[in-house]
């Protein structure tokens, strides 16, 4: 009689397989989106409801208060229209920022040391991040999609980048850090005024590495969480 197997895997990596998305990490930015509204879909569809002009909001709420309603909903409804996923292999949150932002038009470039797949709507560039090299081939990518006019830094910037954990908790968290930090570096010089910077970071209880990065990049942000 054969042995039995349980499976290990959790619920999102059984879901992601049938899904179709690459990794279970896609869940990831899926609920940081549906807490923070990262790519305006919320906004966008309540605008959608109540059409092009405040007049619904107008008749339910007066004038002047619904004028300022319907303002707000629209100016948080804005969608990113350029998007740059750092260290982005296997692609999941790639797949992610395709399926919520390809059909909007938003230009979406994936960068890693590594070639993946490719996804529809998004521009793949094989390249190291703390090159000149690389923020070469984004602007090129980005003026592509503006069809050769004005270039236009981004509105969000994601990194889901680690190293290869090597059990020594200390040890990940500085290696992490400095790939955080290459990230920030990238964002510094691509991302645009009131943009969206995210990223992971590991903090290990009894290390400073990343409290201190922490903190140094809290600087750089009118907002943070």
């Amino acid at each position: 009689m054969g042995k039995s197997t349980k499976d290990h895997r959790d619920h999102f990596y059984r879901q992601g397989k049938q899904e179709g998305y690459r990794a279970r990490s896609a869940y990831k930015l899926l609920q940081l989106d549906a807490h923070y509204n990262l790519f305006g879909l919320v906004g966008n569809a309540l605008a959608h409801q109540i059409g092009d002009t405040p007049n619904a909001l107008c008749e339910i709420l007066g004038e002047e208060i619904g004028c300022a309603v319907y303002a707000a909903m629209v100016r948080d409804a804005n969608r990113p229209g350029y998007v740059i996923d750092l260290c982005a292999a296997p692609g999941s949150w790639s797949q992610v920022l395709s399926r919520a932002l390809g059909d909007t038009g938003t230009c979406i470039v994936a960068v890693d040391l590594q070639a993946m797949a490719p996804l529809q709507g998004v521009t793949q560039i094989v390249g190291d991040i703390t090159t000149d090299k690389t923020v070469n081939a984004i602007e090129q990518a980005f003026c592509k999609a503006q069809y050769g006019s004005t270039f236009q830094l981004a509105d969000l910037i994601v990194c889901d980048g680690a190293p290869d954990v090597t059990g020594i908790q200390p040890l990940d968290e500085y290696v992490q850090s400095q790939l955080l930090m290459a990230a920030f570096s990238m964002a510094l010089r691509m991302l645009r005024d009131r943009g969206t910077f995210l990223a992971k970071v590991f903090v290990h209880k009894d290390g400073d590495a990343a409290r201190l990065l922490l903190a140094q990049l809290r600087r750089f942000f009118a907002q943070y969480v």
